[in-house]
């Protein structure tokens, strides 16, 4: 039986509060980032501000201020997969007071990437996504 047990009104209020940094470090058991200085990353003549909000076994968390479309969403991962092979990025339309949220992975399967994507608003129910998340936690005896 795993150590780290899930917290679905814990869950629920980060996801809510949109305090991702508490979700996956204090709920799902993930670590904080090696990285902790923000940074920007320009493409197309447009700068994002970015930050490293977890991390684990060499997966990160991405934290990106501004929700920009598919296609450019698309191009930032790739590029923050030449810095972070295995990645998870969330783009928040304002990282001061977000209302919306959209998650990005890409599933690898044998020759190809496909990209997953979620979106979370204000007031939604986060039923469907903690199912998705539960996924996620980590029981640090497993990692031994």
């Amino acid at each position: 039986m795993p150590s780290h047990q899930l917290h679905i009104n814990r869950l629920c209020d980060c996801l809510q509060s949109f305090d991702f940094q508490q979700l996956f470090i204090a709920e799902l058991g993930w670590s904080y980032s090696d990285n902790d200085e923000p940074f920007a990353l320009t493409l197309n003549d447009q700068t994002w501000q970015v930050s490293e909000i977890a991390q684990l076994v060499g997966v990160v968390v991405f934290l990106i201020d501004g929700l920009p479309e598919r296609d450019q969403r698309l191009a930032i991962q790739n590029e923050l997969s030449e810095r972070v092979y295995e990645n998870l990025v969330i783009f928040v339309d304002s990282v001061a007071q977000p209302t919306q949220s959209m998650w990005l992975w890409l599933r690898r399967d044998q020759l190809r990437q496909i990209a997953r994507e979620h979106s979370y608003m204000s007031g939604q129910p986060g039923d469907l996504f903690l199912s998705k998340l539960s996924r996620m936690v980590v029981d640090i005896n497993e990692l031994d």
